[in-house]
């Protein structure tokens, strides 16, 4: 994660030329698990400014059928951001019936994930597959983030130290951005050996796994910050 898929996406999404193009614009987070049920009230919810919490996942023909009303004769997008589950080829084909029944031309679909299997179950026509940033354009992004300043000429030993932090990070705007502010906080050479030397490094899972950089930079907020993370970490997303 943390490539900029969503990032891309909302950039498509909130282009002028992409909203003249199509009547309705739909977004919807979808997370680790799919639920078409939810998707379909959450859509609905959108096209109508109003609540269906009160259908029931009994009624989700009820559901379609509204949603297949709302939709009639309209060029749709929608967007489903952060795809994970590979194994609801059916519930899939089910949420996008609506849009397959109306009587526009030109729907589409853009779905976000960075599982390949995903793709493979929606039918994706095109692939956009997502690399880091290149080297030139990842050094200025964390001196950016780091230093404040992407020209910054300071202290050579804390150039060093990032560029070695840098190439752990593999390119990833995200991880770029989240450690950046650690180091911001303090110029200083022990801190910032501190955080390259960290154990935690160690417990990468793949050469893309960014997850050790977000535990590091959990791990150097205030403690005040940490119970914060934690709190929020008790809604659902």
């Amino acid at each position: 994660g943390g490539i900029g898929k969503t990032t891309l996406a909302k950039l498509v999404f909130n282009n002028p030329i992409v909203s003249e193009h199509f009547d309705t614009l739909l977004w919807v987070y979808v997370s680790t698990h799919f639920n078409e049920v939810k998707i379909m009230r959450e859509l609905l919810d959108t096209l109508c400014g109003d609540k269906h919490d009160n259908i029931k996942k009994s009624e989700e023909l009820r559901l379609q059928d509204k949603l297949e009303y709302m939709l009639k004769s309209k060029r749709v997008l929608l967007v489903m951001d952060d795809m994970w589950e590979d194994n609801k080829k059916e519930k899939w084909d089910e949420l996008l019936h609506p849009l397959l029944t109306n009587d526009a031309n030109g729907n589409m679909v853009l779905v976000t994930t960075r599982k390949p299997s995903v793709a493979t179950m929606v039918g994706a026509s095109d692939c956009m597959k997502l690399e880091g940033l290149d080297k030139g354009n990842f050094w200025c992004l964390f001196k950016k983030c780091a230093f404040g300043d992407d020209n910054y000429k300071g202290e050579r030993a804390l150039e060093k130290i990032g560029q070695q932090i840098v190439l752990k990070l593999k390119g990833n705007p995200l991880a770029a951005k989240t450690l950046g502010k650690v180091l911001r906080r303090r110029f200083d050479v022990a801190y910032w050996r501190t955080i390259l030397d960290d154990s935690e490094w160690a417990h990468k899972s793949d050469e893309n796994d960014i997850m050790p950089a977000l535990m590091i930079s959990y791990t150097y907020l205030p403690v005040r910050l940490q119970r914060c993370f934690s709190y929020c970490a008790l809604f659902p997303e």
